[in-house]
């Protein structure tokens, strides 16, 4: 019996090892940090992560073969979702006077800032790929979130923007990058201002570094920047792509970016976690529970689970259930009047359904949006959406002020294709409802180019196409056809009554009132 239970010991202890492991095979790295919190833990990581050599300028764009190459096996550009460049081919480097010709290495921290000075000039987790004109345009300006109202310029689909800052603490000019690589952004502010924390002093006395660094070692940022970065990190976190990079930029210059390592470090130094010791191989993120938990709800077995086949409650995707609806019914201001057009130009404040829409204007009119201005183009792009296969795209659209006027709308991510991309004869102030087929698999934004300046938008719905469904490029009116088609509720579950169930709902597309 006491043989029995030596054995069972001895198995859970080589199991507690096998599970207490430190991240992407990096052993006792960082044991040296081991039980620190807060500033202590800030400073026993950049005793351990910092280089006062790496291999040099010149040699990042090597370094970009491997660390920034996309699955096509183009260059993944942190600017611009618009580009293909070949890596070390003709456009490395080369002279621009607009988006798409060349593309050169940029300092996330600018190097103004620390007056171009080595390690930092040339360090590869700071020191990215991009757009030569995009990074042109961003200058030496802060990361920041834009004023929609006060765009002076914006990338290829809106992907990157330069305006005056909307993020409490700071009101000046910033440039915001994609939401797609905000938290990388974030990971490698956090990593700059660990591993150069006895240089980050002399930064702050660069007048536009001082809007983001405050000097110090510790918390080093000022409190704006701060909590922006924690909040991009905690909205984009680390994916594989980042720690991909983190190891091709440790086999380029022999160091490691924690914060990739260890997803959500950063809030045992800054944030709600600065009184926990850290551990370097039983790390405890906070982010990604164990799924092997019966009660996670991450865990496949858990019969709550959406994903769990035996949840009543699993939102499979089948033929023509919804993936995306924007109804903008939160909008109350003037114009549009949702189905019914009426009302004037569309005074009210901007409110969506989901975050993430973007324009360079925008408004509210009556459960319906606004974007544009009398003299400027509305281009609108919409939060990140994910499809796998072919689908149904409906959206409603007028212009305010011009006749026979047309709009395009593109995808971007290559893997979406979308059937018919422009769709015109729109009359001005009168709901026009257009559909067409998008197909792919993957997550994209979509962008809807107007040939006008102000126009109205609503309704913008995708569902999973039914088999062998006709796709009209327009529809004036949603008919049934006395057969009964599947209906939705308004955050996109389809009923289980069909057409028998009562309140606001989807049919065909279109969002109706039903008493039945």
């Amino acid at each position: 019996m006491q043989r029995k239970l030596i054995t069972l010991s001895i198995a859970t202890l080589l199991g507690l090892v096998a599970c207490a492991q430190a991240p992407n095979n990096t052993d006792d790295y960082y044991a040296r940090a081991n039980g620190r919190k807060g500033s202590a833990l800030k400073t026993a990581l950049c005793q351990i992560i910092y280089k006062d050599k790496n291999p040099g300028y010149d040699a990042l764009l090597e370094m970009y073969h491997k660390s920034d190459k996309r699955a096509d096996g183009y260059l993944r550009d942190w600017y611009s979702n618009a580009t293909s460049y070949v890596i070390g081919g003709p456009a490395e480097n080369h002279s621009y006077n607009g988006e798409g010709q060349s593309y050169n290495r940029e300092h996330s921290v600018p190097q103004s800032w620390f007056s171009k000075k080595a390690p930092m000039k040339s360090d590869g987790h700071h020191v990215i790929p991009t757009d030569g004109y995009v990074n042109n345009r961003r200058g030496n300006l802060p990361f920041g979130e834009v004023d929609p109202n006060s765009i002076s310029y914006q990338s290829a689909n809106g992907y990157s923007k330069v305006g005056r800052c909307r993020t409490t603490g700071y009101t000046g000019q910033v440039f915001e990058p994609n939401d797609k690589i905000k938290g990388d952004l974030a990971r490698i502010y956090f990593y700059m201002a660990t591993c150069y924390e006895n240089q980050i002093s002399s930064w702050s006395s660069n007048a536009e570094a001082a809007h983001v660094f405050n000097g110090t070692k510790y918390p080093g940022f000022t409190q704006w920047q701060l909590d922006m970065l924690m909040r991009w990190s905690r909205q984009d976190p680390v994916d594989a792509v980042e720690t991909a990079r983190n190891d091709s930029v440790y086999n380029h210059q022999d160091n490691r970016n924690p914060f990739v390592d260890y997803p959500g470090l950063e809030e045992y130094i800054w944030g709600s976690k600065q009184d926990v010791a850290f551990n370097y191989w039983d790390y405890d993120s906070g982010i990604e529970p164990d799924p092997q938990d019966p009660d996670d709800p991450d865990n496949p077995d858990n019969p709550d689970n959406p994903d769990n086949p035996d949840n009543p409650d699993n939102p499979v995707i089948a033929e023509g259930d919804t993936l995306f609806i924007e109804t903008f019914d939160g909008c109350a201001g003037t114009g549009g009047n949702d189905n019914a057009w009426s009302g004037g130009a569309g005074a009210g404040t901007f409110v969506s359904d989901h975050s993430g829409w973007s324009a360079a204007y925008t408004a509210g009119g009556l459960k319906c949006a606004r974007f544009g201005s009398g003299s400027k183009k509305g281009t609108l792009t919409s939060p990140e959406i994910t499809i796998d296969g072919d689908c149904i795209l409906t959206f409603k659209v007028a212009p305010w002020s011009e006749e026979s006027c047309s709009i395009t709308i593109a995808a971007d991510n290559k893997a979406i294709t979308i059937a018919d991309t422009s769709f015109g004869e729109m009359k001005k102030q009168q709901w026009n409802t257009y559909q067409t087929e998008i197909s792919g698999s993957g997550s994209f934004t979509l962008v809807f180019t107007p040939s006008t300046n102000r126009f109205f938008m609503d309704e913008v719905l995708i569902t999973k196409k039914e088999l062998d469904e006709p796709v009209p490029t327009t529809i004036k009116t949603a008919t049934t056809e006395g057969k009964r088609q599947p209906t939705y509720t308004l955050d996109g579950r389809r009923t289980a009554s069909g057409n028998k169930a009562r309140g606001p709902i989807v049919v065909n597309g279109r969002k109706v009132i039903s008493t039945k």
